[in-house]
């Protein structure tokens, strides 16, 4: 016994040693045009998939991905971060990328073997030594699904469908208006910002906000909040990453001159039956319990128009209008925003995710006492409004 200890004693450290002779003589060749031996390309893509298969989140957490618009931004997201890796979904692939060990694979190949749920994780985390990065903001699982919901489209794609996607044959080239001096270099960005927030500002996505309707020193301080990471968001800290302070000044002032026709419309304007046409509960009542709200916070509100809250929250548009002049350029307003995005920002507000701007402590102070339907209702108030709405025509009554 004690003769088969020491053999096995003496294969380890031999074991050891050659190892160490490997790393510390540079005997390993690490370069990219070797190739791995077919064991260890066996091994790692087998730990992969296990890896993957152990920690992704259950099927059952997937929400739904059939929302066109999230799928669009998905893909305008993709087009920007992800395509020079993998290609768009139809076209080729950049050789340089081919050349990488391991070689990012195909769009079409690398989402056809995984599931949505380990296809998140994946984005979310990364992978190891393979260049694929995890995702920026440690915090904002709602920006990966977007994502997520393209991918797993990709293998039902038909021929240009990609392109319809992002919407670029429609787009003309983003210039800015006649009283900004704008660069080459500034128009350029400005055109990468088209592929999201539309020409000018403008956007129909439910899932991204309309740019048009807000003020210059907001644009300028919250796109200087995702580029110095005080506020999350995968997307746009990655959209803002390479921006310095005259491109922001500059963005700022084009989104904020820009003029585009409302969104919104108010209930008068939709059937005789008072029924919004939007998803969920966005109904005449929703959205009149969420003007109570606005317009005179929880204290004005009955038990028979709006559910119960325990706090006296303050009414909206003090701050956010509509109103015939801002209190502050810093307050966003909200007429017209998008109804699916309002009530994203609010869910991130109440979980303390948001933040970054001057203003962002009285968020913190007004939105934890908002329970999820009162969030949806005033959601939906202030995306029927009218963007030319500047005073609330129902306090006049």
């Amino acid at each position: 016994m004690r003769t088969a200890f020491l053999t096995l004693g003496s294969v380890l450290l031999a074991a050891a040693l050659i190892g160490t002779a490997i790393i510390f003589f540079g005997l390993f060749n690490v370069s990219a045009r070797g190739g791995h031996w077919p064991a260890i390309s066996w091994v790692l893509h087998t730990s992969y998939r296990q890896s993957v298969a152990l920690r992704a989140p259950a099927a059952n957490t997937v929400p739904e991905l059939d929302d066109e618009d999230m799928v669009a931004l998905g893909a305008r997201h993709y087009q920007l971060s992800c395509a020079a890796c993998h290609g768009e979904p139809g076209g080729r692939q950049l050789r340089t990328m081919t050349a990488m060990l391991p070689a990012p694979p195909r769009i079409e190949e690398a989402v056809s073997e995984w599931e949505p749920n380990e296809l998140f994780w994946i984005i979310k985390h990364g992978v190891k030594m393979t260049g694929m990065p995890h995702w920026p903001a440690r915090d904002r699982d709602d920006d990966i699904w977007p994502v997520v919901a393209f991918v797993s489209r990709i293998p039902r794609f038909e021929t240009g469908q990609y392109r319809s996607l992002l919407s670029l044959e429609n787009q003309p080239p983003a210039s800015a208006s006649p009283s900004l001096q704008a660069s080459d270099t500034h128009l350029a960005v400005i055109h990468d910002c088209v592929l999201c927030h539309g020409q000018s500002g403008y956007t129909d996505n439910d899932h991204v906000p309309r740019l048009d309707i807000l003020s210059r020193e907001y644009l300028s301080a919250t796109l200087k909040a995702y580029r110095d990471q005080q506020r999350s968001s995968g997307i746009m800290q990655q959209a803002a990453s390479l921006l310095d302070d005259d491109t922001i000044e500059v963005l700022a002032a084009f989104y904020a001159s820009s003029q585009t026709a409302p969104r919104g419309a108010n209930i008068s304007d939709r059937d005789p039956n008072g029924t919004l046409t939007m998803e969920e509960d966005t109904t005449a009542a929703s959205v009149e319990r969420g003007r109570r709200l606005a317009t005179g916070g929880a204290a004005s509100t009955t038990a028979d128009s709006m559910p119960p809250s325990g706090a006296d929250i303050p009414a909206c548009n003090a701050c956010h209008g509509p109103w015939p002049e801002s209190l502050s350029p810093h307050y966003p307003a909200l007429a017209s925003q998008a109804r699916q995005y309002l009530l994203a920002q609010l869910q991130l507000w109440k979980s303390g995710t948001r933040g970054g701007t001057p203003m962002a402590k009285l968020m913190h102070e007004s939105v934890p006492e908002l329970d999820y339907q009162q969030m949806a209702d005033l959601s939906a108030y202030y995306s029927t409004l009218s963007g030319t709405d500047v005073t609330d025509r129902s306090l006049e009554k």
